[in-house]
């Protein structure tokens, strides 16, 4: 081979190495956020039977009318004097192992 075909071919190989890893990263942070983080869920579904302050911090209790959810995180904000809670759920099945 000439040092111009050697030259184009290792060219070749950085595109293709430099695309596979931009569709690794792609795929690792699509399971991340829709896997491992979880996804915001429907306030309807979520069913508060108690909540309450202990030791500073705000606690409730409660129940999800979803059995395929499985909790996976919370992320909170204010807003106008009000406390914004977006719960996030993962589909059990994903984190579950199957039997």
């Amino acid at each position: 081979m000439k040092i111009t075909e050697w030259s184009g071919f290792l060219k070749f190989k950085l595109i293709l190495l430099l695309f596979g890893g931009v569709l690794i990263f792609l795929i690792a942070a699509l399971f991340y956020f829709y896997v491992l983080r979880g996804v915001p869920v429907n306030p309807d579904i979520i069913i508060i039977n108690k909540s309450e302050i202990t030791d500073g911090k705000l606690v409730f209790t409660g129940i999800t009318e979803s059995s395929a959810s499985a909790y996976s995180g919370y992320t909170m904000q204010e807003k106008d004097g009000k406390l914004l809670l977006t719960i996030r759920y993962v589909s059990a099945d994903k984190v579950a192992p199957k039997w």
